[in-house]
This record gives structure tokens, C-alpha cells and sequence, in this order.
């Protein structure tokens, strides 16, 4: 019997989160305000294996156990993961200061543009994610 879609995609999503903390803060998420990711070179092989893993476990997902829109949803995921996977001999990581530079730029900027937490909260997890 294959998974449920939808605590898949929110286990999905937890290991995105953790995986890419300014991403979360970008998108509202509690919790990773004062992260930054890791962006070593065995954390980012790391997070394709588990990429792989992920496009494993959704590939798996039969289209008649699926509504219309989880179809929908399950190869938005899959076209995500396949794009990464295409990219991987790029190693971008390996040729874009941007890589390292962003996230911890923008990732201060998303806390003020959505200013979720009360400002002094803010400056904290700033702070924290400028230290990193």
C-alpha cells in the first residue's frame, strides 16, 4: 500500500526546512529564524542522497492510489527533485560565492520583510544567522 500524500509532503517539507533554514523563514515558517544551512561539501551530498531518497519514495506513489490534484502536487515534487538532480554536476556550491553569501543576507532581509516575531526577536535571530 503506498504512502499518504500528504504526510509525505509534510515530512518532505521538514527535511527542507532543516535542510535550507532561510528558506523556511522565507516562507513563514517557526523555528529557524536564527538558522543558517550547512553548506559543507559532505552536507550537500548529503542532501542529495536524501533528494534521491525522497524522489524514490515519491516516484513509488501509483497514479490511481492519487486524486487529480495530489497527481498534481506528486509531480510538482518529482519535476523539483529531477531538476536538482540534473543540476548536481553543475556543483554550483563549488562555483557560486552566491551559494554561501545568500543565505545568510537574504536570510536576515526575509525576517524583516515578513516580520513574523516581535522586533527585538528579530534583531536576536539576525544576530545569530550574521554570527553564522
Amino acid at each position: 500500500m503506498p504512502e499518504p500524500l500528504d504526510p509525505l509532503i509534510d515530512a518532505l517539507l521538514a527535511d527542507e526546512f532543516a535542510a535550507a533554514p532561510t528558506l523556511a523563514s522565507a516562507l513563514g515558517a517557526d523555528g529557524y529564524d536564527d538558522l543558517l544551512p550547512d553548506l559543507t561539501g559532505s552536507a550537500i551530498r548529503a542532501r542529495e542522497a536524501r533528494d534521491d531518497q525522497w524522489a524514490a519514495r515519491f516516484s513509488a506513489l501509483p497514479d490511481d492510489a492519487l486524486s487529480p490534484d495530489e497527481r498534481i502536487d506528486r509531480d510538482l515534487v518529482l519535476s523539483t527533485l529531477r531538476g536538482r538532480r540534473a543540476m548536481r554536476d553543475w556543483a554550483v556550491w563549488r562555483r557560486n560565492p552566491d551559494t554561501y553569501l545568500n543565505p545568510g543576507l537574504s536570510g536576515v532581509f526575509y525576517l524583516f520583510l515578513h516580520r513574523t516575531r516581535p522586533e527585538a526577536e528579530l534583531a536576536e535571530a539576525a544576530a545569530a544567522r550574521l554570527r553564522g
